[in-house]
């Protein structure tokens, strides 16, 4: 969910110099959840990012995640065998909570222009 999906030893990441990356990892999360619940209803295509959100998540998430048996299933049989690290999934991710996120985002805009 934070945007790791690449977790070898001796590199350098963005989290070794922020301490406080989770916070804004949170900021990013609720807006793109409220952007999710708030689009719903209007927007059709919102459902599809959750679903690439959802996909993503468990696939980046490798042999280690909720879903191993699944991923094993799927490097073995399919055309993900390509795709050995999981951080190539990650990117479903980021697409979601950039769209979903700039949703929130607009309405949060919306909301306080309105207000003034």
């Amino acid at each position: 969910m934070g945007m790791y999906g690449f977790w070898r030893e001796g590199y350098i990441y963005a989290k070794d110099f922020l301490p406080f990356w989770h916070i804004l990892f949170l900021a990013i999360f609720i807006l793109a959840l409220y952007g999710c619940f708030i689009s719903f209803r209007r927007d059709k295509y919102v459902l599809a990012f959750g679903i690439i959100w959802l996909v993503g998540f468990a696939l980046a998430s490798g042999i280690k995640g909720p879903l191993n048996d699944t991923f094993k299933l799927l490097f073995e049989h399919t055309l993900l065998k390509g795709m050995r690290d999981t951080h190539k999934f990650v990117a479903m991710l980021t697409f979601s909570y950039s769209i979903l996120g700039a949703l929130g985002l607009a309405k949060i805009e919306k909301d306080l222009e309105n207000k003034n």
